[in-house]
């Protein structure tokens, strides 16, 4: 039951960290709110994450990074 708490506690930092990062850079909750429930396939993504079929185990470099 401990090690439950102390994942409880990690999302709950992480979380904050989110959003101090967002309001740091002029980010508002209800800006990011606004915005995934506009686009219909960020929504989509909220409701039914990816499983780890669909994601590529390497993603090939962008053409900056080259």
């Amino acid at each position: 039951m401990q090690h439950l708490s102390a994942q409880d506690a990690e999302l709950l930092r992480h979380t904050r960290m989110l959003i101090h990062l967002l309001e740091k850079n002029g980010i508002s909750l209800q800006q990011l709110e606004a915005e995934i429930s506009s686009s219909s396939h960020l929504a989509d993504g909220l409701a039914q994450p990816q499983s780890a079929t669909d994601v590529p185990a390497t993603s090939a470099p962008d053409e900056s990074e080259k």
